[in-house]
């Protein structure tokens, strides 16, 4: 059968009709533009269903890597575009450059798969409940605050504190002597003494006090009466005795309020609450107290005196009749001072 015209240009046509055979993509971002072109979505589309820029996804298309994070970020990207784009990621993967996490995450050795013990969420304390209940530990935690307790305090509290305790037992001691005295000077002053009556005929030579003279003379309408009324011859003995007993109470007490022969006085007034203390040039502590306001205590001592004064605010000297300047002389509101 021969051809005719017709099919002869029927068979020319149908070479020309037929499309040329597409080549494959030879980089991802080919592939993965191609696999979206071909299920008919916008590249904005896809954008917004991985919820991604997308300026990312033109950098992907275009393997433009560097306008990307890094090579994991690329390789989750074409992933999650495969997934949607219903195609297989292992080709597109293979053109992709490998990141480095991922060639470390394949050489991880097995020791990281072995069991280990997970700490529970309330952390064990440092110091066990029963180290902290030990007598010698709780001991040293006291010696420790108190050491920070005295570090902190300022100087002039300590001083103060010393001072108060000092003077506390010297007080003491002060009171317990001066009792003592007293009780000396009473029984001085209860010892009876003995006067001997003079005899008859020497008393015309004795001369008889002014208060022998003082005592009345008995009536003679009494002594008439036969009343039994004392001779005054028998009262007059008493009255020497009772001179000599105010001599010898007089006589003990002299040397209590005396002052010691070169003493210094010294006035000192208090305002308000000050600890004071004195001591003379023996050393011996005349005064180591604590005065109220208002009191005022004068001491004699043999110069020079040495003094500390708790409270300069708070206090006064006057010694031999001159104001003493104990501003000048404090600090932090505490004195310490030589007079002389």
């Amino acid at each position: 059968m021969t051809p005719t015209v017709a099919d002869e240009a029927t068979s020319a046509a149908a070479p020309a009709a037929s499309p040329p055979a597409a080549s494959p993509p030879t980089t991802a971002g080919a592939a993965l533009r191609r696999a979206r072109e071909a299920r008919g979505l916008h590249i904005a589309a896809l954008a917004a269903t991985l919820k991604v820029p997308q300026s990312k996804l033109e950098a992907l298309e275009a393997d433009r890597y560097k306008d990307l994070p890094d090579a994991t970020f690329a390789r989750a990207l074409a992933r999650s575009m495969c997934r949607v784009l219903k195609v297989d990621a292992e080709p597109v993967l293979a053109m992709l450059p490998s990141s480095g996490a991922e060639a470390s995450l394949d050489r991880v050795t097995p020791g990281l798969n072995q069991p280990f013990r997970e700490r529970s969420s309330s952390h064990e304390p440092m110091i066990s409940t029963d180290l902290m209940k030990r007598p010698m530990v709780l001991g040293v935690a006291a010696l420790l605050v108190a050491a920070v307790a005295v570090y902190a305090l300022p100087s002039h509290w300590i001083d103060q504190i010393t001072q108060r305790f000092q003077g506390a037992d010297t007080a003491s001691s002060t009171v317990a002597t001066g009792a003592a005295g007293t009780a000396a000077t009473a029984g001085a002053a209860d010892v009876p003494t003995n006067v001997e009556a003079p005899p008859a005929g020497a008393s015309e030579a004795v001369p008889v006090p002014q208060a022998a003279a003082s005592v009345p003379a008995p009536s003679p309408l009494a002594v008439g009466a036969g009343a039994s009324v004392p001779p005054p011859v028998a009262a007059a003995p008493t009255l020497p005795a009772a001179a000599g007993n105010t001599t010898a109470a007089s006589t003990l007490a002299s040397p209590v309020t005396a002052p010691p022969p070169g003493s210094s006085s010294l006035l000192i007034k208090a305002s308000a609450e000050s600890w004071v203390e004195v001591v003379d040039a023996k050393g011996q502590v005349l005064l180591s107290r604590l005065l109220r306001s208002g009191d005022q205590v004068d001491v004699n001592g043999i110069a020079p005196l040495k003094l500390r004064v708790g409270n300069v605010a708070g206090t006064e000297l006057v010694f031999r009749g001159q104001p003493v300047d104990l501003a000048a002389r404090s600090r932090d509101n505490v004195a310490r001072l030589e007079l002389n």
